[in-house]
């Protein structure tokens, strides 16, 4: 299958959310993904998250990682993918830290959404970051990450994406490329929620498979339409290909 193709596809399929841009609805598909990210909580209906005041008592949706809060509390939350994953958000020391207890349950997907953002955003920021449960921080220049492999013998890149600046849009349109050794790769197209200017998990796919034991290059370019644009360079760590993947497949061929 042509890469480009692809990617259109991908995104295409990532563009069935909600009417309305807010509601949470199922990311871009990933290894783990089995449906859509209800963020909400176990305690009981409280207050819409606020991104700049501090909360005091658990929001109704999940918070992020990082998010000002006031006092020492816990908020449990039903984890939307799979079953028995215990995951909370604890308010220590003026910030929310998350908690997920569960054996390789991947980072939640992120929330597609049907009306991007049209206008332009004048002085926006644009950055990327590593997925997980810590709070948002941007990739250092020459960071060593580990690949991701797909069900479908794809290995992919993963990151979250924020935005800052004055009136931040809730839904926006993020293209990202990451080349791999040289090699460039086809742009991957979304549209994508944002919380507090922040996303969950995003991904691009990597044009070769990193099968080789050694360090392989990468160069990110991720931009948000109307708001800016971020590129840099990080160092895959190659080898340990799951069986059946070959290091020069590239993207699979659908015949």
């Amino acid at each position: 299958m042509n890469r480009l193709l692809l990617g259109v596809l991908l995104g295409a399929l990532a563009a069935c959310g909600d009417d309305d841009g807010t509601t949470a609805d199922s990311g871009p598909p990933g290894p783990a993904d089995s449906g859509p990210s209800d963020m909400s909580s176990d305690t009981g209906s409280g207050p819409p998250i606020d991104c700049d005041a501090p909360a005091t008592e658990c929001p109704e949706d999940a918070p992020l990682a990082g998010l000002p809060c006031e006092g020492t509390f816990t908020c449990p939350y039903e984890y939307p993918v799979g079953g028995g994953i215990e995951w909370s958000f604890t308010c220590r020391d003026g910030r929310f830290e998350e908690m997920l207890l569960c054996g390789g349950c991947a980072p939640l997907p992120s929330e597609s959404c049907r009306t991007p953002f049209e206008g332009t955003l004048g002085g926006g920021v644009v950055e990327i970051g590593p997925v997980g449960t810590e709070a948002f921080r941007p990739f250092e220049d020459g960071e060593r990450i580990r690949p991701e492999f797909g069900a479908q013998g794809l290995t992919m890149f993963f990151f979250r994406v924020r935005v800052d600046g004055e009136d931040l849009p809730g839904c926006v349109t993020v293209s990202a490329s990451a080349s791999l050794d040289g090699v460039p790769s086809a742009p991957s197209v979304y549209p994508v929620k944002l919380r507090c200017g922040q996303s969950l998990r995003v991904f691009t796919i990597y044009p070769t498979n990193p099968c080789e034991f050694r360090d392989y290059p990468v160069r990110f370019e991720v931009s948000v339409e109307g708001v800016g644009q971020t590129s840099g360079d990080l160092v895959l760590e190659g080898g340990m290909c799951p069986r059946g993947i070959e290091g020069d497949a590239g993207v699979p061929d659908a015949g």
